[in-house]
C-alpha cells in the first residue's frame, strides 16, 4: 500500500489522524484532569472543602472552563 501511494500521503493521513485524535480525545481528557486539579488547589487555598459546598464546585469549574478555553492546550 505504501509503495503504490508513496510515503508523503501516508504520513499526511497519519499526521491528520493523530491531530484529530489529540483534538477530540486527549485534549478534553487533559482539560478534565486539569480542571479538577485546579478546583481542588483553589479550594485548598481558600481552606474550603468543595464537597461540602457544591455551588463552589460549580463556580470554580466554570471559571476554570473559561480560563482553559482562552489558553489553548
Amino acid at each position: 500500500m505504501t509503495a503504490r501511494l508513496g510515503v508523503f500521503p501516508v504520513l499526511l493521513v497519519g499526521t491528520m489522524f493523530l491531530f484529530l485524535m489529540f483534538d477530540f480525545l486527549i485534549q478534553p481528557l487533559l482539560f478534565f484532569i486539569t480542571s479538577i486539579l485546579f478546583i481542588y488547589y483553589e479550594a485548598h487555598i481558600l481552606c474550603l472543602n468543595p464537597l461540602y459546598r457544591p455551588e463552589l464546585l460549580i463556580v470554580m469549574f466554570s471559571i476554570c472552563y473559561h480560563i482553559l478555553n482562552v489558553i489553548p492546550l
